[in-house]
């Protein structure tokens, strides 16, 4: 299933809003608290364009998708150890600019695996 990021924002002072760099620098890392759709429990996940696991078996999974997987890992509770995969759509998104209408914009897309997103990270943390 894909998730879409999306912003409301007045800008004031500034001419757009966008991440560092764009939103498809591979050299961006995002920070993504998921839940487990096993044990329920939250996890934070970090990902980035320009990391892709060598994870055989979720290439295999996600292979429908031209893009790769950029998060592989597992749940933190280790009695769960559910396996958890998120992929960043590129591509998608674009500035938000000051003459924008104060109204939701994407900025970002996202597919998950083994659990489902339930708030970005913004900044460090």
């Amino acid at each position: 299933m894909e998730y879409n990021l999306l912003i409301k924002a007045a800008l004031q002072g500034c001419t757009n809003l966008q991440l560092h760099g764009g939103f498809n620098n591979p050299n961006s890392t995002y920070r993504i608290k998921v839940k487990c759709k096993r044990c329920q429990e939250e996890n934070v996940i970090e990902m980035s364009l320009g990391h892709v696991p060598t994870s055989s078996s979720t290439s295999r999974k996600t292979n429908s998708s031209k893009s790769p997987v950029h998060f592989d890992g597992q749940c933190d509770i280790k009695s769960c150890a559910q396996k958890i995969w998120a992929q960043m759509i590129p591509g998608c998104g674009a500035p938000y600019a000051r003459n924008s209408k104060v109204e939701y914009k994407e900025i970002m897309k996202f597919k998950f695996g083994g659990a489902k997103p339930v708030g970005f990270i913004f900044g460090g943390g």
